[in-house]
């Protein structure tokens, strides 16, 4: 099993819209306070993912770690 990525944190998948992640990101936190460490983690998720250079420098690096499938 590989370790989470910032799509599985927001629980959307990796063609989610900017509309979806940001539904996401303010349901994830809604019953959070700053001082939750999980409150870290949600918004570092959203700020890669809501940022369209990041995301895309973000989902290269994913395709890289990526296993190549069996032949």
């Amino acid at each position: 099993m590989s370790a989470p990525n910032w799509y599985d944190v927001l629980d959307v998948e990796p063609t989610a819209t900017t509309d979806e992640i940001r539904a996401a990101w303010r349901s994830a936190i809604a019953d959070l306070t700053p001082a939750d460490r999980r409150f870290r983690l949600y918004n570092q998720a959203a700020e890669v993912l809501l940022d369209d250079e990041q995301r895309a420098a973000y989902d290269a690096e994913l395709a890289a770690a990526a296993p190549e499938p069996d032949r």
